[in-house]
């Protein structure tokens, strides 16, 4: 003897909803972790690139605008903006 087991159409509609919000999260998580790590990876290239050669034009130009706008600690934004300047004056 098998009994009958139904489940209600409420019941039925809610266990649905939460299998299609698992799926949005899962999908949305997923989204995040690749844009994360392309951000890392784009990061630690950079970062490789200036350790490689202890030169960048934008970090170089980053630094001397900081200096520019930085009256009190001119000084130190322009000595670290040299660092990165390699051959440039």
């Amino acid at each position: 003897m098998t009994p009958d087991f139904i489940l209600p159409d409420s019941i039925g509609y809610l266990l649905t909803a939460f299998g299609v919000v698992a799926v949005a999260v899962y999908i949305k998580s997923a989204i995040d972790d690749i844009r994360t790590a392309r951000h890392e990876r784009a990061v630690s290239k950079f970062k490789a690139e200036v350790e490689a050669d202890k030169v960048s034009r934008e970090l170089a130009d980053f630094y001397t605008t900081a200096a520019y706008g930085d009256p009190n600690d001119c000084d130190y934004w322009e000595e670290t903006a040299k660092q990165f300047m390699g051959g440039r004056s």
